[in-house]
């Protein structure tokens, strides 16, 4: 593969990974701000964060699938 695609693989790896870690801090200032309203926090943490990591393991497998293209 030329050095070309290989980096386009790691620029669409990186962006992916910043995509999902600023998805995630904006649920967590959701959540905080969320709990100040309700009465059961709790549940309400749990299952968007459960949904959350279930979104970054399917984002694990896009980023091992992109690295397979260029091996």
């Amino acid at each position: 593969m030329s050095s070309d695609s290989i980096f386009l693989v790691f620029l669409a790896s990186a962006l992916l990974i910043l995509s999902y870690a600023l998805v995630g801090f904006g649920i967590i200032k959701c959540i905080v701000k969320w709990s100040s309203n309700l009465s059961d926090k709790r549940v309400i943490f749990l299952a968007v964060i459960f949904i959350y990591l279930l979104s970054v393991f399917e984002l694990i497998g896009i980023v091992n699938d992109l690295f397979h293209l260029i091996s």
